[in-house]
């Protein structure tokens, strides 16, 4: 049998963001290259979370689709 695969995708920041100009960088780094997102609590602390795939904002649907769902939809979900 298969493993679980994970993996993250932060949204685009919506409309009221926008306005406010708010900022995730602050509390919320990816690093899609190395499969990580880091939380940062403050500016000495952080937690680092490793995933099969890490996707940004900018992530298109397709490219969604085509890293999280394509690979398992030819065995179906159960194998």
């Amino acid at each position: 049998p298969g493993r679980v695969r994970v993996a993250i995708s932060l949204r685009p920041r919506n409309a009221e963001e926008l306005a406010a100009d708010a900022d995730f960088a602050d509390c919320v780094e990816l690093q899609p290259e190395l499969k990580r997102l880091k939380l940062r609590k403050n500016n000495w602390d952080s937690d680092t979370y490793e995933f099969d795939e890490v996707l940004t904002e900018f992530a298109s649907q397709k490219r969604v689709y085509e890293v999280v769902a394509k690979p398992s939809v030819p065995d179906g979900y159960n194998g």
